[in-house]
């Protein structure tokens, strides 16, 4: 599995959780989300080269490409892969294993918003820092796939509000999260920070939409009964 398709639906896990019908998709269509709606959707384009906001965008890669630590480096690629474990695993969210159809129900919400952050990169198309500046070296290596926005920050944001929604009380400890693990992109080089402030509106935004779809209301009121207050 390469880099580039840590967006789309992958087989080999979700074979995991097999058994629930229809829970894994390879269209691109989606469970929760409209996806006609999500193809129309409005949302701010990326900057443009040369403009001021992606002028200081390389100015701040530059300033974290020089004072990085090789254990932020590798808490950045820990998170390879955008999994809800690899982002909350370690704040223990839930008091216990989760049962699978809820395993299945974040893999479901990812998908989802895999397919809307793949709509707007697409419509974007715009290139990751390191391709722009060859004074750029990512501690990721060189990824493919494109830049704006991020889908780590989106899913960051995403699953922060979620167990925000079932915790409260522990809403700044996951919003932090979600925002460490969103600069993560940034400080190891892969993302521009003007990609991480589009994908946390986008994570906001889809949380708002999945939010008007009765199903998965019902599914994140299950994960109540095991969130760890």
């Amino acid at each position: 599995m390469t880099r580039q398709n840590r967006f789309l639906p992958l087989a080999v896990l979700f074979l995991a959780f097999a058994g629930c019908s229809g829970a894994h998709r390879h269209d691109g269509s989606a469970v929760y989300l409209d996806k006609a709606r999500l193809e129309v959707m409005e949302f701010a384009s990326a900057p443009a080269p040369g403009s001021p906001v992606d002028r200081a965008d390389f100015i701040e890669l530059r300033n974290w490409q020089a004072k990085r630590t090789v254990d932020q480096c590798a808490r950045a690629e820990a998170e390879g892969e955008a999994y809800f474990e690899q982002f909350f695993g370690r704040l223990k969210p839930f008091t216990g294993p989760l049962p699978k159809e809820s395993k299945v129900f974040l893999l479901r919400v990812r998908e989802d918003a895999s397919t809307a952050i793949t709509i707007l990169k697409n419509k974007n198309v715009r290139p990751r820092p390191f391709l722009v500046d060859p004074a750029l070296a990512p501690c990721l290596g060189r990824i493919n796939g494109l830049a704006y926005p991020s889908g780590h920050a989106t899913l960051a944001r995403l699953y922060a509000l979620m167990l925000t929604e079932i915790a409260p009380l522990r809403r700044s400890e996951f919003m932090a999260r979600g925002d460490e693990a969103a600069l993560n992109r940034v400080i190891s080089g892969v993302h521009h920070p003007s990609d991480i402030e589009a994908g946390k509106r986008l994570g906001d935004l889809l949380f708002g939409r999945f939010m008007d779809n009765a199903q998965f209301r019902a599914n994140l009121e299950k994960l109540r009964f095991y969130a760890a207050k």
